[in-house]
């Protein structure tokens, strides 16, 4: 996974989009391995567009059908999709549960700087009100960590 090579496509074309899953708590301080990095982005026709501009450099397949092309069709008609590319495995969420769509998620991102590139990341709050949404047993072991990271935080001890 290179999250540097997409976070710089994402920014070059204006993508509206935020950090989320396990590469958003590793950003905000979890011991936690991901194979993928995750993005909630918006779905006005503008960003879609610039998110298939972005796209278009690293080469995305859709996992689940690599026959199905991945263009503007199958943005308007599908909300969430599991990627391989160039940088690596991409899961796109265009909701995620327990918080919304873009604009709701967008709400509770913190701006981070990952290597140079500012970019929206979720808070720790958001990531606990997400992974207790999900109910999944990988989800329920990361929530223990983010809901000690962010009571450290609080604390101002993270």
């Amino acid at each position: 996974m290179n999250p540097e090579t997409v976070i710089n496509a994402l920014n070059a074309h204006s993508v509206k989009y935020v950090i989320v899953g396990g590469f958003a708590a590793v950003l905000q301080g979890a011991r936690y391995i991901t194979q993928d990095i995750d993005f909630c982005y918006a779905r006005d026709d503008d960003n879609l567009k610039n998110l298939l501009q972005a796209f278009g450099t690293l080469h995305p397949i859709i996992r689940p059908n690599p026959t199905l092309p991945f263009d503007l069709i199958a943005l308007q008609n599908n909300t969430n999709f599991t990627l391989d590319t160039d940088a690596g495995e991409i899961d796109l969420m265009g909701y995620i549960d327990g918080l919304g769509d873009y604009t709701e998620v967008v709400k509770r991102a913190e701006e981070f700087e990952v290597r140079g590139q500012t970019c929206q990341v979720l808070s720790l709050e958001g990531l606990i009100t997400s992974k207790s949404a999900l109910n999944r047993r990988k989800d329920l072991q990361l929530l223990e960590e983010l809901k000690s990271l962010d009571a450290l935080k609080k604390q101002g001890k993270a």
